[in-house]
Parts: C-alpha cells; structure tokens; sequence
C-alpha cells in the first residue's frame, strides 16, 4: 500500500514538474516505466476528449489512438532528427515517456465551448486553445532539449524548430495543412472556418517555408561542427589568443635588449 502511495505521489510530482518547467536534469534521469504507462494514459485521454462529442468519429479516434500515434510519430522525429548533433544524453524512450506527459494541456480541447457559445466565438476559442497548448507543448520540448541533450541555445532553437518546420512544409506540400489544422483546433463541422484562423494559419506556413532553408543549413553546420575532433591540448593560439602572443612576444624582446646591454657594459 505504501510503495502504491508512494509511486503516485512520484507521478504527481513528476507530472507537475514537467508541465511547469521546473524539472532537471535528474528528473530525466528518473523517468521509468511507469512514467511512460501515466503519460500513455494521459495521451489516449486527450485523444478521447478531442473527439468525445463528435457526431460520427471513427473507432481510432474514439479510443484516442491518434493521439498516442501523433506522441510516437513525433517522438521518432525528434530522435532521428538529433541524434546526429551527439547529444550529451539521448535515449528514444526517456524521449517517448517526457512528450507523453507533456499531453495534459491538450485535455482543453475536450472543453464543448460549440455547447455554450455562438459558433464563430467557438471556433475563436477552439483556436486559441490551440495556439495555448502548441506554444506551451513546444516551449517544454525546448526545456527538456536544452536540459537533456545539453544543448547551447542556438543548438537547442535549430533542434526544435527544423522538425516542427519541416513537419508544416511537408503537410503544405501534401495541401493538407488546413485539414490538420482543423481536427486539431476541433473544427468537426463542414462549415468554413474562421478567416482570421486561417490568415494566422498561411502566416505561419509562410514563415516555416522560408525558415526551412536556413534552418536546414545551419543544422547541417551543426552536425559537422559537433563531429569535428577538438583537440584535448589545444595550441598557444586557442589558450592565449592574439594579445596573449604579442604581448608575450614583446616581452621576450625586451629581455634580450636587456642581456644585450648588459653585455656591453661588462
């Protein structure tokens, strides 16, 4: 009963920790399996709530499975995506298990505002919703790259940002960035959207599809900058720099000066 009690309050703990940014580096270290069973139940949960009143969803969509699939589509992703930038620690199921518990914010989706506001006001906040859940889902991704892998910031923008921008491009290439955009703001109807939503939607397609150029070359400079050997005993350049040289250099030159004068004098 004690280790039941215990092992909840640890999911509480841990739970709340990631979702407001206070965890570190050790909390990573601990995250086990039934972490992953929490953050598993937690992310069918919001896929069920996504879809709880919909007129006609279809049976994965009922079971929150999409969601669970989007979770380890994802998690792939941004494995693939870093391990060749040799991150200090990296591992695909502590990854998995830290995305699975940042799915609690989505549990706002399951929030029925069609029932108690107008629909143009409904769909305004549906979308709001998103912008709240996406912005707060990324921002902890960012966290746990910059605590985990030990990222430098710039790293740790280019790491989170190319999978995500590349995930919009390849949706706008397939046109099927507003069909996304749809089912995750919980737009079920066959009514047209909100146009506001939609001029927010092509700016930010705009912005992924000219960042996507200068997102990829800079990850890979990246990759060849983290795969270069560094030397463990660097020269008299890198310890001393420019100044350091010169100054030593003048130094010796005024010794000599000194044992020359000395000289003539004897």
């Amino acid at each position: 009963m004690q280790l039941g009690d215990s092992r909840v309050k640890d999911l509480l703990r841990t739970q709340w920790r990631v979702l407001s940014f206070g965890f570190d580096r050790d909390d990573l270290e601990r995250l086990h399996r039934h972490h992953l069973l929490h953050g598993v139940a937690v992310t069918l949960l919001v896929g069920v709530g996504r879809y709880w009143d919909h007129p006609d969803p279809h049976l994965i969509q009922r079971l929150g499975l999409g969601s669970l699939g989007i979770a380890f589509t994802l998690s792939c992703l941004v494995y693939v995506a870093v391990l060749p930038l040799r991150p200090k620690a990296w591992g695909f199921a502590n990854l998995l298990t830290f995305i699975t518990l940042t799915a609690a914010p989505a549990l706002l989706y399951a929030i029925p505002v069609e029932r108690f506001m107008e629909l143009p006001r409904a769909r305004s906040v549906n979308v709001a919703f998103l912008a709240v859940v996406a912005a707060w889902r990324v921002g902890l991704l960012g966290t746990y790259l910059k605590r985990r892998a030990e990222f430098p910031i710039w790293l740790t923008v280019v790491a989170l940002l190319l999978p995500v921008v590349a995930i919009i491009v390849l949706l706008m290439a397939l046109n099927l960035e507003r069909a996304v955009f749809d089912v995750m703001s919980g737009l079920h109807d066959d009514s047209t959207p909100a146009d506001a939503a939609y001029a927010a939607l092509s700016v930010i397609t705009f912005i992924s599809f000219i960042s996507f150029p200068v997102l990829a070359l800079a990850y890979g400079a990246a990759v060849v900058f983290r795969w270069i050997p560094r030397r463990s005993d660097p020269g008299p350049w890198q310890r001393q720099g420019i100044g350091g040289l010169v100054e030593k250099g003048m130094s010796e030159v005024s010794r000599r000066e000194g044992d020359s004068e000395k000289s003539g004098d004897s």
